[in-house]
């Protein structure tokens, strides 16, 4: 995301100051990661929305800490629950998981430890129906005929 140009228009003294309002995030899009940022004026009545495809391998774009201050929680959100990296912010920190938690939650290839510990049931072991073939078959090699 183009960090430095938007800083060049934030400290230019010949337009007025920007609005602090903005609104950030992550979404899908052709590759794998997106992260959009809409900043909007509210005395102006006009807004833009910034959009960056990321590598799908190591997502990171540049950060808009030194901008727009407000933008710190929601890239540590981002960072936290996605795995993007924020090159420049200052702290990249977890905001709502504990500092050992490894991985990040909201992704896609995100490992669902209930599935893993405890598997779907009906999925690997298969209990025949009483009366079917299966089950006499069951009941024969048991010794139960």
């Amino acid at each position: 995301m183009p960090a430095p140009t938007v800083g060049l228009i934030e400290g230019d003294t010949s337009t007025p100051a920007q609005p602090k309002e903005m609104t950030f995030g992550a979404a899908g899009s052709a590759g794998r990661f997106q992260v959009f940022a809409h900043v909007q004026s509210t005395s102006q009545h006009i807004g833009f929305t910034i959009k960056a495809d990321l590598d799908e391998a190591a997502p990171h774009c540049e950060s808009w800490v030194s901008v727009y201050p407000g933008a710190d929680w929601h890239e540590r959100e981002c960072w936290e629950m996605y795995g993007v990296v924020f090159d420049g912010h200052p702290s990249l920190r977890h905001l709502y998981l504990p500092w050992e938690f490894e991985g990040h939650p909201l992704r896609k290839d995100f490992p669902l430890l209930a599935r893993e510990v405890k598997p779907w049931p009906g999925l690997t072991d298969v209990e025949p129906m009483p009366g079917s073939e299966s089950d006499e078959e069951s009941k024969d090699e048991a010794g139960e005929a």
